[in-house]
């Protein structure tokens, strides 16, 4: 015997609609969180310490600077100074000319520092004094203050300014 064949598949009905449920309140005692994902940020980077003897290579940076000047070594004043060091001038070339004219046609020239104090962070110093210059047509203090920098380990002044 043959049996009938089946009724056709009725379509699904679509579910009926419910509401989304809301979403659970915040517990009051909220659970640990693990140390390891919690981690502090990093502290701020200190400042990089200078070398033990870095403010006395500065102190003797400024006082051979002062040196050459009054002895007129062009080459060692100028060797203070770093490369592209311009001053007023507008250029390094320029600077090194106008020194030249200033401080070789002298008689005399005496340089001293006085008060001399010393900072130092990492590769940048800052050395704050009074300067007395005496040559045979000016006798002059004044409060000076040399930026330096560490370069080849050398200290080279890269900026100056008077009355700071």
């Amino acid at each position: 015997p043959q049996l009938p064949p089946p009724p056709p598949a009725a379509a699904p009905k679509p579910a009926p609609a419910v509401p989304p449920a809301p979403a659970p309140a915040a517990s009051v005692a909220a659970a640990p969180k693990p140390a390891a994902s919690v981690a502090a940020a990093p502290p701020a980077p200190k400042p990089t310490p200078a070398p033990a003897n870095a403010e006395a290579d500065v102190e003797r940076a400024v006082k051979a600077w002062a040196s050459a000047w009054s002895r007129k070594d062009m080459g060692d004043y100028v060797g203070a100074y770093t490369n592209d060091y311009a001053g007023q001038a507008g250029s390094h070339k320029r600077w090194v000319e106008e020194r030249r004219d200033r401080i070789v046609g002298k008689k005399s020239i005496k340089v001293s520092v006085s008060e001399l104090k010393v900072t130092v962070n990492g590769d940048k110093a800052t050395a704050r004094f009074r300067q007395n210059y005496d040559s045979d047509a000016l006798s002059t203090s004044s409060r000076k203050t040399l930026e330096l920098v560490r370069s080849g380990g050398k200290w080279l002044i890269r900026q100056e300014s008077v009355g700071g």
